[in-house]
């Protein structure tokens, strides 16, 4: 952790300062319902909590959009601009040494020789076989009634 100060001291700084910039802007949001919020006894003698929003204001409908965006549709948006922004970024770049040439014509050479190795092992496996099948026949041949 202490390399970790001294190498990077601004990236430190950031994140604690990115912090308390959320922390505070969480508190700003949650401001509002301490003023609405209170408590009430229900009709069988709970307390219940609910939020009493001054009659007529459109208050609560302007927080509750405020939230949904705040806590919803802008984090939703960075989500996706992320992915996709690591998805381009992805499709777009090369492989190091994808477009070497040298390797690439190593790498078919090889191939043609795996796929030539191939070509004479199957050939002689038939032969083999067709030898064998003639020997079969002829020594079967012999004892053939």
């Amino acid at each position: 952790m202490r390399a970790e100060k001294t190498s990077h001291p601004f990236l430190v700084y950031k994140a604690a300062v990115t912090i308390l910039i959320i922390w505070m802007g969480s508190a700003f949001v949650a401001c509002p319902l301490i003023i609405v919020l209170g408590v009430y006894v229900d009709e069988d003698g709970s307390l219940q909590c609910d939020e009493f929003w001054p009659d007529g204001s459109g208050a609560e409908n302007v927080y509750s959009l405020f939230l949904s965006v705040v806590q919803f549709l802008i984090p939703f948006c960075v989500f996706i601009l992320t992915y996709l922004i690591i998805g381009v970024r992805l499709w777009t770049t090369r492989v190091p040494g994808e477009n070497n040439y040298e390797l690439n014509k190593v790498r078919k050479e090889s191939v043609k020789k795996v796929n030539s190795y191939y070509k004479v092992l199957v050939v002689k496996t038939k032969e083999v076989e067709f030898d064998q099948i003639d020997e079969q026949k002829s020594f079967c041949g012999r004892f053939a009634l």
